[in-house]
């Protein structure tokens, strides 16, 4: 399970991808999935190890069908 620094490297990776997106619905698809990953990170590092596993899970489905749609595109 992701501590919130890696959260924190997982909103870089998306702010990348959204400087590299071809399209202006993309980039703003990736910028809010980075500013996710950042409000994450910030509320992770006062929670519980179990609070964390959880809403953890949550985020990764929601990342997953997010890229699922913009990789059909």
């Amino acid at each position: 399970m992701p501590t919130p620094d890696e959260y924190r490297k997982i909103a870089e990776t998306y702010y990348r991808l959204a400087c590299d997106a071809k399209t202006e619905a993309d980039r703003l698809a990736l910028l809010d999935l980075a500013k996710s990953w950042l409000e994450a990170a910030s509320r992770d590092d006062t929670k519980s190890f179990r609070e964390r596993r959880r809403s953890w899970r949550a985020r990764a489905a929601f990342a997953w069908r997010v890229f699922d749609r913009l990789r059909r595109r």
